[in-house]
């Protein structure tokens, strides 16, 4: 979903916040209606009478005193974070940049699946970029999707090291036994 179609579906679903009268429009008589026809300046007021009533219970909608000098501007601003798509804001779950250049980032690294990378990597021996390309192409079924992506697969490579190092650390203080080869 894009940033523009997310802001437009947040302000409608902020229209259906809103109850009451406030979720239904002022209906005017049509002239063919059998009530008779209303002056334009009558007409004028009675809208203007119902869009007063309307204002009022917007302010309590948006928790505004009805005491508050800035009332208005508050109002405005209320409204306009909630419908204007520039006003309203949206956590952007990842950076532009890195959106574009093809980022990779697979949040659902465990601690077995890094284990697993270094195990395939130290396994080839050699230089770690050559080992790394190497099971990309050798293993698609397990590392084909990081094909283009080694310089990625090579930092998961790196922090799987670390976080191999960190458990075995943290075994250590604590007593545990901890493998010679995983310091």
């Amino acid at each position: 979903m894009t940033v523009k179609s997310e802001a437009l579906a947040k302000a409608k679903r902020a229209l259906r916040k809103f109850t009451g009268a406030l979720s239904s429009p002022i209906l005017i008589p049509s002239p063919m209606a059998d009530w008779g026809p209303l002056s334009p300046s009558s007409l004028e007021r009675e809208i203007g009478t119902q869009r007063l009533a309307k204002l009022d219970l917007l302010f309590v909608h948006y928790r505004i005193r009805s005491n508050d000098k800035d009332r208005h501007l508050k109002l405005a601003a209320c409204l306009a974070k909630d419908f204007v798509p520039g006003m309203i804001t949206i956590e952007q779950r990842s950076s532009p940049y890195r959106a574009k250049k093809g980022f990779h980032r697979d949040r659902r690294w465990d601690l077995d699946r890094y284990a697993d990378l270094v195990r395939d990597v130290d396994a080839y021996g050699g230089k770690k970029e050559a080992a790394i390309y190497d099971l990309v192409n050798e293993k698609p079924e397990k590392w084909g999707k990081y094909k283009g992506r080694e310089p990625s697969l090579k930092s998961l490579y790196h922090q799987g090291k670390r976080k191999r190092k960190e458990l075995s650390n943290w075994n250590a203080s604590i007593g545990l036994w901890s493998h010679p080869s995983n310091s």
